[in-house]
């Protein structure tokens, strides 16, 4: 389906290519499981003939892990890339260019750092009543090789070792998560 159809429209759509699927359904007597199933792959044939699933490429796929980058950030990106290209090409004889590449980058890391730490702090916010979420988000950040962190002082610890890639501001929520669960 192509263009913007309203869910009125594609809700109409999906219920005649079910009705009519389901007209061509052999009858069968006496077992109802038979029945289930086949009333779902009807169902399950209709979703694909309306709206199929589409495979991600790997780079969608890996995007798709990283919430923090937009679509506005993601197009940054390309055409950072694109410059750095041409930089390349003219083996970085353009002194001009260069510098604007150099602006350029140096802004855009600026501003995927804020959307990276911004993300995780709605996180961390959004799962503070939800403790199991909250663990399981710091150990992520902290990407820990083991299956948990024991203690508040392995989990600051922890952080410690990887200084390059946990910033300041979460090894403070970290201390502070540290606290409380001492007084816990």
């Amino acid at each position: 389906m192509t263009g913007n159809l309203s869910q009125s429209v594609i809700l109409k759509m999906f219920l005649e290519t079910v009705s009519q699927n389901f007209q061509h359904l052999p009858q069968t007597e006496g077992d109802p499981s038979k029945d289930v199933n086949q009333a779902l792959n009807v169902l399950g044939d209709s979703l694909n003939q309306q709206g199929p699933l589409k495979n991600l490429s790997r780079s969608k796929k890996k995007l798709s892990q990283k919430p923090w980058i937009t679509t506005g950030l993601y197009k940054s990106i390309k055409n950072e890339n694109k410059m750095y290209r041409t930089l390349v090409r003219t083996r970085f004889s353009n002194t001009r260019a260069h510098n604007h590449y150099k602006k350029y980058r140096n802004k855009l890391n600026h501003i995927m750092e804020m959307s990276k730490r911004n993300c995780y702090q709605s996180q961390l916010s959004s799962n503070s009543h939800h403790p199991r979420k909250t663990r399981k988000l710091i150990n992520y950040l902290i990407k820990c090789k083991e299956k948990g962190l024991t203690s508040p002082d392995e989990l600051i610890n922890s952080a410690n070792r990887q200084p390059t890639n946990f910033p300041t501001h979460l090894m403070i929520i970290l201390y502070l998560l540290a606290v409380s669960w001492q007084l816990l």
